[in-house]
């Protein structure tokens, strides 16, 4: 099977936090094992081929010493707003509901763009699926979100424990270190932890990309990282 050039590269990040995440929390019942930290971290209009030890090496490194898929078979279309959604809930467009990044009703003649803060933030575009922060929430544990679409808005209730407004202009810095709060507001905070996120998600690699210039370098638009986290 061919895949797909991926339109979000993504980066799943489980059991290698495990230890890490779990260190600094507060003690567990003897006999029951903590729960991992699960982060789930996009960066929308990444190149499958920008992966590499010359271009991203903090990128490289972190996939070497994890799990690596193949590829991706994005759902289609394979627009943001639509897989992004799919890769939370599981749910194809056609059920989920958001089918494009702009897109009409036609019972209502509601439109929807993701530019427009009033839409995104509008529940009726977000019921006809469940994001696993509403699953997460429903049974009592811990999600956050920065920046990951549908987040915004009220689904079946429900909005991640933490979350925030999309803000283009919003450094990579500061969305680190409002991430990095999160976790230690949860009592989970380690200095390995940081560093592997920061070096990740800093401008380090983004240096080496435009200095290497790999094939349709720059991108279109730029490359943004937006994240979920939970306990399992």
């Amino acid at each position: 099977m061919k895949y797909s050039k991926l339109g979000a590269w993504v980066l799943t990040v489980m059991a290698c936090f495990q230890a890490i995440s779990t260190s600094h929390a507060q003690p567990s019942p003897p006999n029951i094992q903590p729960k991992p930290l699960v982060l789930l971290i996009s960066l929308d209009g990444f190149k499958p081929s920008y992966l590499s030890q010359q271009i991203t090496p903090h990128l490289y490194r972190l996939a070497q010493q994890g799990a690596q898929a193949q590829g991706l078979i994005s759902a289609f279309p394979s627009l943001t707003f639509p897989n992004h959604l799919t890769l939370v809930t599981g749910q194809t467009p056609d059920h989920h509901g958001i089918v494009n990044n702009t897109m009409t009703d036609a019972a209502t003649s509601q439109r929807f763009s993701l530019g427009s803060r009033e839409a995104v933030e509008n529940p009726f575009w977000w019921q006809e699926a469940r994001p696993i922060w509403v699953s997460l929430r429903q049974q009592g544990k811990i999600a956050s979100t920065l920046f990951w679409p549908g987040s915004e808005a009220t689904i079946q209730g429900l909005t991640p424990n933490d979350w925030l407004r999309y803000n283009h202009d919003m450094s990579h810095e500061d969305r680190l270190q409002t991430l990095m709060g999160w976790l230690a507001r949860r009592r989970i905070s380690d200095p390995i932890l940081q560093r592997s996120i920061f070096r990740m998600w800093t401008r380090r690699d983004t240096a080496q990309v435009q200095t290497a210039k790999p094939s349709n370098w720059p991108p279109k638009r730029s490359i943004s990282p937006w994240v979920c986290c939970w306990r399992l």
